[in-house]
């Protein structure tokens, strides 16, 4: 990847182009997401039980291992990393709000191969706007 196009698009369509073939391998990349970050606790561990140093590059150096395996299991349901930052940032912004349990309810009907990615997001604000109001129906 050229450093002069290291966005997280870029680094997404990067990631997709390095592993060959018309099918992404979700397998890979839910086993190679879950290795990783085991890699990053395996460091902590060691570091608050053993005494172990923790180096900044060391952790950087898997975190990076974690988002290339993110990206691809991303792209296996066609979802971009900054697909997956704003929706995480939604979700965040309705626990925030102590709406958490209504925003995952609603967001089970994310249907982005009828309303495309764009669509879905914009569903997500309209639930957004709605869960104050359903919280106020709800009992205390």
């Amino acid at each position: 990847m050229e450093k002069e196009n290291n966005s997280i698009a870029a680094f997404g369509a990067w990631v997709q182009s390095r592993h060959p073939g018309s099918t992404i391998d979700l397998t890979e990349g839910a086993l190679g997401l879950a290795s990783e970050a085991g890699e990053v606790a395996q460091l902590v561990r060691k570091h608050e039980f053993e005494g172990a140093g923790l180096r900044p590059g060391t952790i950087a150096l898997e975190l990076g291992d974690v988002i290339h395996y993110l990206a691809l299991v991303a792209a296996a349901f066609d979802l971009s990393l900054e697909d997956l930052v704003e929706i995480n940032i939604k979700k965040l912004a309705a626990s925030d709000r102590g709406c958490r349990d209504d925003f995952e309810l609603f967001f089970a009907d994310w249907q982005p191969e009828k309303r495309g990615i764009a669509g879905e997001l914009a569903f997500i604000d309209q639930v957004m706007a709605l869960l104050p109001a359903l919280d106020e129906g709800r009992p205390s």
